[in-house]
């Protein structure tokens, strides 16, 4: 069958597959598909600012997604530029927005400056590079006009944030905040379901040691990762120990930390999955946290963990009937020896051991809530990491944005900027 010859569901959904340069090309192969492909107007909703030569083709593709929800994508350059020429952009129609920038600062500022209502807005992930600028004690509020706003992805300082009452999934990286910002946070999101807290910095007021304990019932997924293994000062609290989630079905750790009183010595009546990722070879001392959840967990999903003997003690998790292992390196050694003590649990590994056949065949990889490195990736950042030297200065981030030719000027985009003028 040719290509031409395809239904026609069949090619719009490979067409809603392609970029948009490779989009505008396909309509340009015949007057049937590109009838077809203008009649249209859901393929032609992502819409990518990364420099001044993506304001022309956003035109088209404003013009031919009609009335369509838009999901855009803006990087730092053109911050200014789309503030000033924002209606151009037809910011009701925004159904999602990414923001790629430099500093989380950057990107405070830029959504400052969104004034227009933004009433489809349901999801905002920022995308910051730089680790050195987290807070700022000029809280000015931001996201106002998003009232209807479901999940968000954030870098540093959340004192900033308004009441969000129609959030569920809120996913921070690097947490800076105190114990009065972070619980008037939780408390202004009523419907919040999913919790992520990537690299959670301590808290910034660590004389106050008289948190009292505050209730969060909505959210029934956490996952958290540390920066430090251990606190600094013995009287130091750290957030999560006033925080109390009654109805926690998912709870997923990262990283070795020692309990400071995050999680043990609390009840969580209604904990169903414990996922653990990358932490090294447990010992007695890692168990404060594990025993007092080991009676309720009935799925235990374990990634890049070494150790697991000690982890899948004999007579350990005893109401578990799915376990999800992917382990650190080689060690499986001991996985064997576990299926057959455990007839009636459900293993799901990413490659089936040769010893055992009972085993389910594990193909997805790490899963969990957790997804290191995201908040610093992009189609244009593909090769570069959380190291603060891959932005050395702003001819870094010039050339990794496309503007590494010193002469050029844009002169020759000065009708499109008219255009947008």
């Amino acid at each position: 069958m040719l290509f031409h010859q395809l239904p026609s569901d069949v090619l719009l959904h490979l067409a809603n597959l392609l970029p948009n340069e490779e989009l505008l090309t396909l309509a340009c192969v015949s007057s049937a598909l590109r009838h077809l492909l203008l009649d249209s107007s859901t393929i032609w909703t992502t819409i990518q600012l990364d420099d001044y030569y993506d304001l022309s083709t956003a035109k088209i593709l404003l013009k031919r997604s009609k009335t369509a929800s838009l999901d855009v994508v803006i990087s730092s350059p053109l911050f200014d530029h789309v503030t000033t020429h924002l209606w151009s952009l037809s910011p009701e129609r925004w159904r999602s927005l990414s923001l790629r920038a430099l500093s989380d600062l950057e990107i405070a500022d830029f959504l400052r400056h969104i004034q227009h209502p933004l009433p489809q807005l349901s999801r905002l992930q920022c995308l910051a590079a730089d680790l050195e600028h987290l807070r700022t004690d000029a809280h000015k509020p931001i996201l106002a006009s998003a009232s209807a706003l479901r999940s968000l992805k954030i870098h540093g300082c959340v004192a900033c944030l308004p009441p969000l009452t129609a959030l569920t999934t809120l996913h921070v990286s690097r947490l800076s905040s105190n114990y009065h910002e972070f619980r008037a946070l939780l408390e202004g999101l009523p419907n919040l379901e999913t919790l992520i807290l990537e690299s959670i910095l301590e808290p910034t007021d660590r004389k106050d040691t008289t948190y009292p304990v505050f209730e969060v019932p909505s959210v029934s997924r956490l996952a958290v990762s540390f920066i430090m293994d251990h606190l600094p000062s013995p009287s130091m609290k750290p957030l999560l120990t006033s925080l109390r989630l009654p109805n926690l079905e998912y709870l997923e750790i990262s990283k070795d930390r020692g309990d400071y009183g995050e999680f043990t010595g609390k009840e969580f009546p209604k904990l169903a999955t414990l996922a653990l990722r990358d932490m090294s070879p447990f010992c007695s001392s890692n168990f404060a946290l594990l025993r007092s959840l080991q009676l309720k967990v009935s799925r235990l999903e374990v990634y890049g963990v070494s150790g697991l003997d000690t982890l899948l003690a004999e007579g350990s998790w005893p109401a578990l009937t799915t376990l999800v292992c992917e382990p650190a390196g080689d060690d499986s050694s001991s996985l064997p020896s576990w299926f057959s003590a455990r007839a009636n649990t459900i293993i799901m590994l990413p490659k089936r051991p040769e010893e055992d056949d009972d085993a389910v065949f594990y193909a997805e990889g790490l899963g969990g809530l957790l997804q290191p490195g995201q908040l610093v990736e992009s189609t244009q950042w593909s090769d570069l990491d959380d190291d603060e030297d891959s932005f050395e200065d702003d001819f870094d981030l010039e050339f990794e944005l496309g503007y590494h030719d010193e002469d050029e000027d844009y002169d020759d985009y000065e009708e499109d900027m008219d255009e947008w003028d």
